[in-house]
C-alpha cells in the first residue's frame, strides 16, 4: 500500500505556505516537500494568474491525494480591513482553481479546529505550533538548519491535521 499524501496549504496573497507530507501504514510521517509561493506580475490580475500557475506546478510535480487549506476564520473578527479581506478571497480562489485543474480533492478547516484537534488549545499560540512540528520532526530544513517559517509551519499543520483526522486515524503523533 502506497504512503497518502497530502497537501497542507496555508493560503494568502502575498506569501502562501505550503507542504507536502505523507504518511505510510506503519504510521510513520514525512515531510516530503514544502515551499512558498508569491505573486508575480503587474496588477491584481497578473498576479492571481502567477499564484495559480505556480500552485499548478507544484501540485502537478507533488500530485497530492488533497490539498487541506486554512479557511479564514476566527482570527478575523473583524480587526481585519475589507480590503484584506477580498484580497484573500482572491487568493484562495485562485489555489483552488489550480486544485479543481490539477483534479486535486479540496479539504478546508478552520485553524482553530485543527489547533484545538493537534494540541488540545483552540487558542494555542504559534510557539507551541512551532514545538509541535519540531517535536515530530517535520519542520522544514533549509541549508541544513532548520526553517520556522510561520507560512510553512502552518501548512504543515493542516497537512497533519488532514492525516490524523482522515487517512490515519491510528497515527501516534506520540510514543
Amino acid at each position: 500500500m502506497s504512503p497518502a499524501s497530502v497537501m497542507g496549504v496555508d493560503p494568502s496573497f502575498r506569501r502562501t505556505g505550503w507542504a507536502l507530507l505523507t504518511a505510510t501504514p506503519q504510521a510513520s510521517l514525512k515531510l516530503e516537500s514544502w515551499g512558498v509561493i508569491e505573486p508575480k506580475g503587474q496588477g491584481r490580475a497578473e498576479e492571481l494568474i502567477s499564484i495559480a500557475d505556480q500552485f499548478s506546478h507544484v501540485l502537478r510535480l507533488h500530485n497530492p491525494l488533497v490539498a487541506c487549506f486554512e479557511l479564514p476564520g476566527l482570527w478575523m473578527n473583524g480587526r481585519i480591513s475589507r480590503r484584506s479581506v477580498e484580497t484573500m478571497a482572491q487568493a484562495r480562489g485562485a489555489l483552488l482553481m489550480a486544485c479543481g485543474r490539477e483534479g486535486v480533492s479540496v479539504a478546508e478547516v478552520e485553524f482553530h479546529r485543527v489547533r484545538s484537534v493537534l494540541l488540545g488549545d483552540h487558542m494555542a499560540g504559534k510557539g507551541q505550533v512551532l514545538d509541535l512540528v519540531r517535536a515530530l520532526n517535520l519542520l522544514p530544513k533549509a541549508q541544513g538548519r532548520d526553517l520556522e517559517d510561520s507560512d510553512v509551519v502552518d501548512a504543515v499543520m493542516m497537512g497533519l491535521f488532514y492525516l490524523t483526522e482522515t487517512q490515519c486515524a491510528s497515527l501516534r503523533l506520540f510514543p
